[in-house]
């Protein structure tokens, strides 16, 4: 989970874009991400988990607000002694206080360095807070796969012992997308991985897809799959690094560094739905706590740089901004269109690096169709993707923008212009018109 190396940037050229939707399924109801005994628990609720936040009222208290559901604490359960157990207890106190569920860290890397002895550690803790109110699931591990650090066969031992003490919780790990990420799949219920793609690019160059291909491949092993999104500037390591290599200057900071960003609003939209689209059973964000020390960043680096705070390169309200609204649309669409993993995928035809999606729910259909391509376009519907807008009033929902599909003087259905990596959303209703709209 914890980023080791920036991605480079990467310059974008249209042809060697990799076609998303060709993965797109038949236009049937699509259970992708297939529902297991292990994922039960969740029933119809679509989870949005928040990594690493702080034990403290203020923070809870901001991320409830925020619309995360899950929280999360790298190292919580490392002090195994009573006074680790009592603090242990106290985090999901205060997670029940809050209407939170926990997404709780076994340490399973510093455990498994312990063999015999982190496995009894790790069995007590499960079995002494299994049952309390606010237990979500285990977090049994981080990159295990990270030049393979754990090998397989010690995860799956330490899975086995975890669902021996509690069998009906799932266990969830997370993987890079390196070489080995396929090699432990007896180590887990719930599949995660992390790649962050976001760096000192310019919107829309950011290679977004690393993201939603990466995806596509996970979902297709069939246990349910929770990615884990960027939450982050990474302005917060990039600075180390160079401190630690001896180039950072402070009254001269590089290019670079200057140019590091948050993701826009655009691009956590096309991730949550994307990723939704796919098959995912949830959401996961790096980090709470990486996006809010991203506060103290910006205060240092804008005593060198103030450009660099007006220019919003570095945003101390970010996560009360950008994270909030992405949250709070992906969890208001999930909950409407509940269980938001069975929609209906339209085959987009000549239409590559499209996305459609159905959802009928309550005598209404809600559509999402993505550009998952970083460039704008104009996008022509072939008959099954122009089906669910006909004989209907179609509203844009949300934050997308108020266009509509509509029918061109040369008779063919369209949509005039989508932009970079866009996501649109629309409740039908099907009722009130005759056919689309023309122009």
């Amino acid at each position: 989970m914890k980023p080791k190396n920036l991605m480079p940037t990467v310059l974008w050229i249209a042809l060697v874009l990799l076609p998303l939707c060709a993965w797109a399924g038949d236009p049937t109801e699509s259970t992708s991400g297939t529902t297991t005994n292990a994922f039960d628990r969740f029933g119809d609720h679509y989870p949005v988990i928040l990594m690493a936040v702080p034990a403290t009222d203020d923070d809870f208290a901001r991320v409830k607000e925020i619309g995360a559901d899950y929280v999360h604490l790298y190292g919580m359960s490392s002090d195994a002694s009573q006074k680790g157990m009592d603090w242990m207890r106290a985090y999901l106190d205060m997670a029940q206080k809050y209407g939170l569920k926990v997404m709780f860290d076994l340490d399973g890397q510093s455990r498994m360095e312990k063999g015999d002895i982190g496995i009894e550690e790790m069995r007590r803790i499960v079995t002494e807070f299994k049952d309390h109110p606010a237990m979500g699931f285990w977090y049994l591990d981080d990159e295990p796969d990270y030049n393979q650090r754990v090998k397989p066969a010690t995860v799956k031992q330490f899975y086995e012992a975890v669902k021996q003490a509690s069998p009906n919780i799932p266990v969830c790990i997370v993987m890079t997308t390196g070489p080995y990420w396929k090699d432990y799949q007896q180590g887990y219920d719930i599949f995660s991985f992390d790649t962050y793609p976001v760096s000192d690019q310019p919107f829309p160059s950011a290679n977004l897809q690393v993201v939603t291909d990466f995806n596509r491949q996970a979902v297709k092993l069939g246990k349910p799959v929770i990615p884990c999104l960027q939450a982050f500037n990474w302005v917060f390591m990039w600075t180390g690094q160079e401190v630690a290599a001896g180039q950072y200057d402070s009254k001269n900071p590089s290019p670079r560094l200057k140019a590091m960003r948050y993701p826009t609003l655009a691009e956590m939209r096309y991730w949550n739905f994307t990723t939704l689209l796919q098959g995912s059973r949830g959401v996961m964000y790096y980090s709470y706590l990486r996006g809010i020390q991203s506060e103290l960043e910006s205060q240092l680096l804008a005593k060198v740089e103030p450009d660099w705070t007006r220019d919003k390169q570095i945003d101390p309200h970010w996560v009360d901004t950008t994270l909030r609204q992405s949250i709070h649309e992906l969890s208001a669409f999930t909950e409407l269109v509940k269980p938001a993993w069975k929609l209906q995928l339209i085959r987009p035809g000549r239409n590559s690096n499209l996305l459609e999606g159905v959802w009928g729910r309550d005598g209404k259909r809600y559509v999402v169709m993505i550009n998952t391509f970083p460039l704008k376009r104009t996008v022509y519907l072939n008959d099954a993707m122009k089906a669910p807008f006909e004989n209907a009033t179609v509203t844009p929902w949300n934050f997308s923008r108020q266009v509509t599909p509509h029918v061109g003087s040369d008779h063919q259905t369209v949509i005039d212009e989508m932009h970079p990596w866009e996501v649109l959303v629309w409740e039908i209703n099907p009722v009130g018109t005759t056919g689309l709209p023309r122009k």
